[in-house]
């Protein structure tokens, strides 16, 4: 984001010792990232919080088991629940659907009828977002 003023700050160091102001620049961008981070941070658990209203209703410890695999492998199969749920292909297939009627997870093969993946794209796009070129 700042890469020029990064290079001409380092340029001043080395030709002219100006260590003050490379230091000054540096905190502050630890200090603007370290803010993001911390909103970044919040997002996430407002994130968490949500999805658990929306699937509280089917009472079912499979369903929050899921939600917190989402966190560590945001792009999925039905394969990939019925491997971690230990659970049967219909019981994984089932659990996926009510999260994509709940608007947890999308279909990013939509146009398959088979091997199909899903998104948690909310998640996705929190962690994605400052990354853009």
């Amino acid at each position: 984001q700042n890469r020029s003023q990064y290079y001409d700050r380092l340029m001043s160091v080395r030709l002219q010792g100006d260590w003050e102001n490379w230091i000054k620049f540096f905190l502050k961008g630890v200090a603007t990232v370290s803010d993001e981070a911390i909103n970044t941070a919040k997002e996430i658990l407002e994130l968490k919080t949500k999805c658990e209203q929306k699937i509280e209703s089917y009472g079912n410890s499979n369903y929050n088991k899921l939600l917190d695999f989402l966190f560590q492998s945001p792009i999925i199969t039905k394969n990939d629940v019925k491997e971690f749920l230990n659970v049967s292909y219909p019981t994984a297939s089932k659990i996926v659907d009510e999260f994509c009627k709940s608007e947890i997870i999308y279909d990013l093969t939509y146009e398959q009828s088979r091997n199909k993946r899903y998104a948690f794209e909310p998640y996705i796009m929190i962690l994605n977002r400052g990354t853009e070129l």
